[in-house]
């Protein structure tokens, strides 16, 4: 099957759109993926903070008893330096954003950073109570922020999480999207090559002029046939016809005309030929038949048919076309060269004979007479 031009051309744009789409599509998928990593990233600074808050007040419950102690000193300076660092990194957009294009939550994006707002406030108070502890400040209030802070934090861990979770359905969908394109563009440039493939063997094997099989198709198909009948003992028969005075109609009409000449004869030779039938253009007007399980009589027939309908439709300005054909039947164990002779002979017989003549090979003349 061979693809007319407009059915190459919707072919052509409806491979590039799927390129196209599965480049959007890929984009798509690495969008949601850097989204999703970085979701990740602020579940872990959110649990940083929620975890070295509860851990801050611990230490400073421990410095209450041994004040002097300079490792809780040190270890609760570092932990307030840890939340610190945490909240100055979700407050800059520091981490855990995309810095060029701006990291979005969604449409939790003002809830969250309200609710991280909301806790830097509490931890700020928390961490002034720390400071004075245990002079003058209520036991019950530091462990109130604390339990605040953790009741905060995990809000925003579970927001996140929750949006993370439509992210990677997200994520699932565009990458089970992006598959489907793949697989598609690859069945489109496997029939994409197979198209070529078959255009490229069309190219090789029709003739430009008459859109028939050329001479090398020919060979292929006579070598074949010819093999099938040695092997199977079937019949075969074959068609050479030639256009008679053609030289003469491109001396007088120029070499166009002739072009139409050819294709004309072609035409009309191809609608008294049955489906099992071959043309080929095996010369400058030359044509061949292949005939498979014709025998010598019903292919003196197509070939009389040949004649007569050439004879009757095809002509150029006042001149009739007329054609003479040679007829053969395969012989068993015989040379494609040495047939093709025969059938050839026989139609320089019926040139001979005065043309416009179907003649059998090695046999006496069979047809009208000279016209």
């Amino acid at each position: 099957m061979f693809y007319t031009q407009k059915q190459s051309r919707i072919l052509l744009i409806g491979g590039i759109g799927v390129i196209v789409l599965s480049l959007f599509n890929a984009r798509f998928v690495y969008r949601e993926l850097r989204l999703v990593r970085d979701d990740v990233r602020i579940v872990n600074f959110a649990g940083i903070i929620r975890g070295s808050i509860q851990r801050y007040v611990k230490l400073a419950c421990i410095r209450a008893e041994v004040p002097d102690d300079a490792a809780v000193q040190a270890a609760l300076a570092d932990t307030a330096k840890t939340v610190e660092d945490a909240f100055q990194r979700f407050l800059t957009r520091e981490s855990g954003f995309d810095v060029e294009e701006g990291y979005k939550l969604g449409i939790r994006d003002s809830e969250f950073f309200s609710s991280l707002e909301v806790l830097h406030g509490k931890w700020e108070e928390l961490k002034g109570l720390v400071t004075d502890y245990p002079d003058g400040v209520s036991v019950s209030r530091v462990f109130a922020l604390s339990e605040e802070c953790w009741s905060i934090s995990n809000e925003m861990v579970l927001s996140v999480q929750l949006l993370s979770q439509q992210k990677l359905e997200n994520f699932y969908m565009a990458l089970l999207f992006f598959l489907v394109n793949v697989v598609i563009l690859i069945c489109g440039v496997w029939f994409g090559s197979r198209y070529m493939q078959k255009k490229l063997e069309a190219l090789a094997s029709t003739d430009s002029l008459t859109g028939i099989l050329n001479r090398r198709a020919f060979q292929i198909v006579f070598d074949a046939e010819l093999e099938r009948c040695n092997r199977y003992g079937k019949v075969l028969s074959f068609i050479i016809i030639d256009i008679d005075h053609f030289k003469s109609v491109n001396d007088s009409f120029g070499h166009k005309a002739g072009d139409r000449v050819l294709k004309a004869v072609t035409d009309t030779v191809s609608t008294s030929l049955r489906k099992t039938d071959k043309l080929f253009r095996v010369g400058g007007e030359e044509f061949g038949i292949i005939c498979p399980e014709t025998n010598l009589e019903n292919a003196v027939l197509l070939a009389e048919r040949c004649r007569q309908v050439v004879e009757k439709k095809v002509q150029i300005e006042d001149r009739q076309i007329t054609i003479s054909l040679g007829v053969g039947e395969y012989r068993q164990s015989e040379s494609g060269d040495a047939f093709y002779k025969r059938v050839d002979a026989a139609m320089y017989k019926a040139k001979e004979m005065g043309r416009n003549t179907v003649a059998r090979a090695d046999e006496s003349i069979a047809g009208s007479t000279p016209g």
